[in-house]
């Protein structure tokens, strides 16, 4: 499956977290085990007017790892968290976010996996690092 291909079935099967979070796919790259998204967050996500909570924060940032494990095994394993480290870099007001996750070592069954997370001016806002298991996927059709 080429990265588009596999870029346009996560779209098609996006969980409703993910939908909530108006996240999408930018870019996916299998080989390297990297996976870009973006993200766009409303003041409903704030503890204040003008600060993200650092939850949805820490979901971004985990959405992106999930997805840079998943897709580097091809969709045939899905990444369940089983640690997870948040850095809180720069206070997360609402607007577009990007995130970059990648893999950083991939077993048969546990992968370790690095995320950044930049708002509209490119500011790193959020960085973090987990562990996932990996699960074999239930197949999803185009």
């Amino acid at each position: 499956m080429t990265n588009d291909e596999m870029t346009l079935l996560i779209r098609k099967h996006a969980p409703p977290a993910l939908k909530l979070l108006d996240a999408d796919i930018i870019e996916i790259d299998q080989k390297a085990g990297e996976v870009r998204m973006s993200f766009t967050i409303g003041e409903e996500f704030c503890h204040s007017k003008v600060i993200v909570q650092g939850g949805y924060v820490s979901a971004m940032l985990d959405a992106c790892m999930a997805h840079a494990a998943s897709t580097h095994s091809g969709l045939t394993k899905s990444a369940s968290t089983l640690e997870l480290k948040v850095s809180f870099l720069a206070a997360s007001n609402p607007g577009k976010f990007r995130g970059v996750g990648r893999v950083i070592r991939m077993g048969r069954s546990i992968a370790y996996t690095e995320a950044s997370l930049f708002n509209e001016a490119e500011v790193e806002v959020a960085r973090s690092s987990s562990t996932v298991k990996l699960i074999p996927s239930q197949p999803r059709e185009g």
